[in-house]
Parts: structure tokens; C-alpha cells; sequence
């Protein structure tokens, strides 16, 4: 009986500290907002082609790729104007992969307006523009899980903003407007973002519960 009952306070107290290090996790991943952790990054190229992504005249969208259930939590990315700064009004947007091409509709979006806007210092090479860096927290892209998809952002100046390049890589896709077809570039469109994200708090829950189970097994002679 006093072995018993050794044991059962023994495996109380590894369940104590194993939920207190439970909570700590959970509450660090869900509490991580800073966008310190990139899920995916392209970077900058001033001398890589860009295109117009116009809501109403001509979107442009890139493939990405997700490994893991993940909770966005910023976009970085980069443009210029044809005529100088203008009103923005972006919006971010996530497509699902079709065999390849783009869906019609986005699974996630959202609208950032106006966001913050700085002079990168750089100028594109074909234009000669000023190239901005725009930066906005997001909140509806959560639960993102491990996949393939395809990545947009809009400008809706309703003139002509620009997303800058990454590199000349051919590939991406173009449409005119929302509801339609998109159609595969024959031309350099790989574009210039990141995506800053944290880890599903929920998933880190059930890893680490998997181990309450197990740390309370007593062995047998």
C-alpha cells in the first residue's frame, strides 16, 4: 500500500509540472503577435520584373507553400506607382491550389486599407520609381494548414500601382477582376513579400498532452 501510494504522488507531481510547462507554451504561442517568425519570405529584387495587381484592372497572385497549421500574423510586401504615391487600399487574399492553377474565390481575405508605407531607398530598374515597403498586421488568416496555395495582394488606387519583383522567375498568374479565370504568365512574376506567422496553440497543446499518458505507466517486474 505505501508503494502504491508513493507511486500515484510520484505521478501526480510529473502531471503538476508537465501541466504547468503545458501553459507556459500555450500561452507564449498565443500570445506571440510581434511577427518574429517567418513562414515564408521572397525577397526584395529592384531589377526583377513587376506588374500591375489593381482590384478592378489586373490581380496578380504567387504560389507559396505552408508546412504546418499556422496562425498569420503579418504580411510585408512591395510596390511602386506609376505616377507617384496615391490613396491605398490593399487587400490580402489567400487562394487555394488547383491542380496548379489558382481558385476562383479566396479562402481567406482581408481588406488592410491604407497601411504603412516606407521608402525602401530603391528605385525600379525599369521605371524608375520610388519602391515602398508596406507592412500591416492581419487577423483573419488563422488555422492555415500545411499545403500548397496561392498568394495576392491588391492595390485599389483605381490607377496603377505596381508589385515589385522578387526575381525573374516565370511563373504566377494574372486575371482582370474577381470571378474570373486566372490565366498562367509567360513572363517573369515571381513578386517580393513575407508572411510572419506562429504555430497553432492547439496543436502545441496536443503534442505535449500526448505525454501525460505516458509519464504515468508503471512498469512491471
Amino acid at each position: 500500500m505505501a508503494a502504491a501510494n508513493k507511486y500515484r504522488k510520484g505521478c501526480l507531481m510529473k502531471l503538476m509540472k508537465l501541466s504547468f510547462v503545458m501553459a507556459i507554451c500555450v500561452a507564449a504561442f498565443a500570445g506571440t503577435t510581434n511577427g518574429d517568425n517567418v513562414l515564408y519570405e521572397q525577397t526584395l529584387d529592384p531589377n526583377a520584373d513587376s506588374w500591375l495587381s489593381e482590384l478592378n484592372i489586373e490581380q496578380e497572385v504567387d504560389d507559396i507553400t505552408v508546412a504546418g497549421s499556422t496562425t498569420w500574423t503579418s504580411v510585408t510586401w512591395y510596390g511602386h506607382y506609376s505616377g507617384g504615391p496615391l490613396n491605398d487600399d490593399f487587400s490580402i487574399r489567400l487562394f487555394n491550389d488547383i491542380a496548379g492553377t489558382p481558385g476562383i474565390n479566396p479562402i481567406m481575405e482581408e481588406n488592410v486599407g491604407a497601411v504603412s508605407r516606407v521608402d525602401t531607398g530603391l528605385d525600379d530598374a525599369t521605371s524608375g520609381m520610388d519602391i515602398y515597403e508596406y507592412t500591416s498586421l492581419v487577423g483573419n488568416f488563422n488555422s492555415i494548414g500545411a499545403g500548397d496555395y496561392h498568394f495576392s495582394i491588391v492595390n485599389n488606387t483605381g490607377v496603377s500601382w505596381e508589385w515589385s519583383g522578387h526575381d525573374n522567375t516565370v511563373g504566377g498568374h494574372f486575371r482582370a477582376g474577381d470571378g474570373q479565370a486566372w490565366i498562367a504568365h509567360n513572363f517573369p512574376s515571381d513578386f517580393a513579400f513575407r508572411i510572419n506567422a506562429i504555430p497553432e496553440p492547439a496543436s502545441t497543446a496536443l503534442i505535449l498532452g500526448l505525454a501525460v499518458p505516458a509519464i504515468c505507466i508503471r512498469r512491471r517486474k
